[in-house]
C-alpha cells in the first residue's frame, strides 16, 4: 500500500498510469471487477471500520487514496460521498475544528504553566498535533491583519463610488445609516444598523432559533449623546478587531438602564453565586501568578461550572469585575485562559439573557479580542465611575465598588502615582460618609458597616504603599485596620477580610526582613482561614505553604547567624 501512495501528488493522468504499472495483476483485475461489493448496510461498513480508520486518520492518507485502496485490494467499492457520510457517523476526522483548536491551545498554555511537556497531551486518545494548533493561532493573527487591509480597501472603494454621482451619494446616505427604533411600551429607543451595512459580527446574533433577534432596549435620556459615523467610513470596524467605542456605548446603555430601573438593586449585597464565581476566578488567577497551578485549576473549573447561574440572576455590577479581574493587565500570565473564559462568558450571556445583542453579551465578545492592553477596561471603568457619581453620588456603595476596581486596575498596571491619588480620594470620601453616620445607633449595624467600608478603602492604599516600597507606612495603616476590625467585629473577629489583612501584615514584615514577625502573623492568618474557609481550602493551603517558606527562611538565617558568630569566636582564639 505504501508504494501505491508514493505517487500521490502527481497530476491525475500520470499518477493513474504509474499506479496501474506498479499494481499487481490481481489488484487491476479487482478494480475492473464489476462485482466488487457496494456497501448498503452499516454491518458491511463496520467490517472494514478499523482498516478505514487506520488508513484515513492514522496514516493520514487522502480520502481518494483510501477509496482506491479499499476498492483495489479489498473489493470494497464506495463513492466519495458515501465515505464522507460514514466517516461523519463514526466521528472520524483527521483535522481539528476551530473550536477544538481553541480548547487545545488553552490546554497547551495550562501545560506550560504547570511545567509539563505539551508533547504528552492527547485529544480523543491520540497525541495532539501541536503544529496544527500553532498554525491556527498564527492564521488568526494574519486574518486580523488581512481584515484590516480589506476594510481600508472597502473604504477607498466606497469613497470612489460616492464621488462618481451626486444622486447615488444621496441615496446611499439615506439608506445606509443607522436607524432609531422606538418602543412605546418602555418609552425607550435603540439604535441598530440597517441590515447588510455592518461588518461587525457583534450586532448579529448567532443562528440559534431559540434566541430572539431583538436589540437590547436602552433608556432614552437627554444625557445620552449619539455620535454618527463619518460618511466615508463603515459604522463598525471589521470582525476580529477590538472596538472600544462599542464597549463604551454598550456599557453606558447597560448602566443607565440599571440606574433608572433597578436603583435599589445597585445598593444591595452581591449575589452569592456571583460572589462565589468571582472569588474563584480572582483566587485562581492569583495562584497562577504565584506559580501554584495545582491550586488554581480546581477554582477556575468551579467558576466555569456556576457561570450560567450568574447570568440567570442578572448581576448588576458584573461588568465592573469583568473590567478589573479579567483585564489583560491582570492576566498577563494566562492570556489564553482569559480569552477562552471571555468567549465562554459571552456565549453564556447570549443564551441566558435571550439575546446576542444584550450589552453584556456584546461587551464580553468585544473584550475577548483584547489580549494586549487594558485600555478598553480602564476607559469603561472611568466612564462607569463618572456615570454613577453623577446619578448616585460618591457615597453610594455601587460608586464605591467601581472606584475601588479602578484603583486596583491602575495598581496592577504599575501606574502607582495615579492609583495612590484615587486611593486617597476614596479613603477621604469614605471617611466623610463614616463620620456623618457616627451618631447612628450601633445596634442598627450602620456604623459597623461604614467602618468596614473604610477598612476596605484603606486596604487598597496599603497595597499601593507596598508596591511603592513604603513598608513602614503600609504596616502602620494595616495595624490600624486590624484594630478597627477587632472593634467592629467583636466576638466574630477575625472574619474573611480580617484574615486577608493578617496576610498583608505578614507580607509587609517579610519585605522588611522581619521574618519572625511574618511567621507570627501567618500563624494567625492560618488559624483564621482554617476556621472560616476550612483546613483543606486552597487559600488555607497557600497560607500554610507561605508559613513553611517563611519558617524555613528564618531557620536558615538563624543558622547563618550562628555560623558567623562561631567563626568570629574561633578567629579570636
Amino acid at each position: 500500500m505504501a508504494e501505491y501512495s508514493a505517487y500521490h501528488g502527481l497530476s491525475e493522468p500520470i499518477a493513474y498510469h504509474v499506479n496501474n504499472l506498479l499494481m499487481p495483476r490481481s489488484a487491476l483485475k479487482a478494480m475492473r471487477n464489476p462485482e466488487a461489493l457496494v456497501p448498503s448496510t452499516p454491518q458491511e461498513w463496520n467490517v472494514h471500520r478499523e482498516l478505514i480508520t487506520r488508513l484515513y486518520r492514522d496514516q493520514e492518507l487522502p480520502l481518494k487514496e483510501v477509496q482506491r485502496i479499499m476498492q483495489t485490494d479489498y473489493h470494497f467499492k464506495a463513492t466519495k460521498r458515501m465515505f464522507n457520510t460514514r466517516l461523519k457517523q463514526w466521528n472520524i476526522c483527521k483535522n481539528y475544528r476551530a473550536e477544538e483548536k481553541e480548547v487545545l491551545a488553552a490546554q497547551i498554555a495550562r501545560a506550560h504553566l504547570e511545567s509539563r511537556s505539551a508533547s504528552d497531551l492527547t485529544f480523543k486518545d491520540r497525541p495532539v498535533k501541536l503544529d496544527r494548533v500553532l498554525r491556527h493561532l498564527r492564521a488568526k493573527r494574519r486574518g486580523m491583519t488581512a481584515t484590516k487591509k480589506a476594510a481600508k480597501g472597502r473604504r477607498r472603494s466606497a469613497n470612489d463610488e460616492g464621488s462618481s454621482s451626486d444622486s447615488s451619494t444621496s441615496v446611499m446616505t439615506q439608506d445606509s445609516g443607522p436607524r432609531v427604533h422606538s418602543n412605546s411600551r418602555y418609552g425607550s429607543r435603540t439604535i441598530t444598523p440597517e441590515s447588510g451595512t455592518t461588518t461587525s459580527a457583534v450586532l448579529t446574533p448567532p443562528s440559534e432559533p431559540e434566541q430572539p433577534d431583538e436589540p437590547y432596549e436602552s433608556v432614552n435620556r437627554e444625557s445620552i449623546i449619539l455620535v454618527t459615523a463619518n460618511p466615508g467610513s463603515p459604522l463598525f470596524p471589521p470582525k476580529g478587531t477590538l472596538n472600544v467605542e462599542v464597549i463604551l456605548s454598550q456599557t453606558q446603555a447597560y448602566y443607565l438602564h440599571t440606574v433608572w430601573t433597578n436603583k435599589d438593586g445597585l445598593a444591595g449585597a452581591q449575589d452569592s453565586i456571583a460572589k462565589t464565581f468571582w472569588t474563584n476566578v480572582k483566587t485562581g488567577i492569583y495562584f497562577l501568578k504565584k506559580q501554584s497551578p495545582t491550586l488554581a485549576w480546581p477554582l477556575l473549573n468551579e467558576a466555569c461550572a456556576v457561570a450560567s447561574d450568574v447570568f440567570s440572576h442578572a448581576p448588576i455590577l458584573f461588568l465592573t469585575q469583568v473590567f478589573t479581574v479579567l483585564s489583560p493587565v491582570n492576566t498577563t500570565v494566562c492570556p489564553l485562559i482569559r480569552s477562552t473564559l471571555m468567549k465562554y462568558l459571552a456565549g453564556m450571556a447570549s443564551i441566558k439573557l435571550k439575546s446576542a445583542q444584550h450589552p453584556l453579551a456584546v461587551i464580553l465578545k468585544e473584550l475577548s479580542l483584547d489580549n494586549e492592553y487594558g485600555e478598553a477596561s480602564e476607559k469603561a471603568l472611568n466612564m462607569t465611575l463618572s456615570l454613577l457619581t453623577q446619578n448616585l453620588g460618591t457615597g453610594h456603595s455601587a460608586t464605591f465598588a467601581v472606584h475601588r476596581s479602578l484603583i486596583t486596575l491602575l495598581r496592577r498596571d504599575r501606574r502607582l502615582a495615579l492609583a495612590k491619588q484615587h486611593g486617597e480620594e476614596l479613603v477621604e470620601t469614605t471617611q466623610c460618609v463614616a463620620f456623618s453616620r457616627s451618631n447612628l445607633d450601633i445596634e442598627t449595624g450602620t456604623a459597623s458597616l461604614s467602618m468596614t467600608v473604610l477598612c476596605i478603602a484603606l486596604t487598597e492604599l496599603i497595597h499601593i504603599h507596598m508596591d511603592l516600597g513604603q513598608y513602614a507606612l503600609a504596616r502602620n495603616l494595616c495595624s490600624t485596620i486590624l484594630q478597627n476590625y477587632q472593634l467592629s467585629q467583636g466576638v466574630t473577629y477575625p472574619d474573611d477580610r480580617a484574615a486577608y489583612a493578617l496576610e498583608d501584615m505578614a507580607e509587609i514584615c517579610s519585605r522588611m526582613g522581619d521574618y519572625e514577625a511574618a511567621a507570627d502573623w501567618l500563624r494567625q492568618a492560618l488559624d483564621a482561614s482554617g476556621i472560616i474557609r476550612g483546613r483543606q481550602n486552597a487559600t488555607t493551603e497557600h497560607i500554610r505553604a507561605k508559613l513553611q517558606h517563611v519558617t524555613t527562611t528564618l531557620a536558615l538565617r538563624t543558622l547563618e547567624t550562628q555560623r558567623l558568630a562561631f567563626g568570629s569566636q574561633a578567629a579570636d582564639y
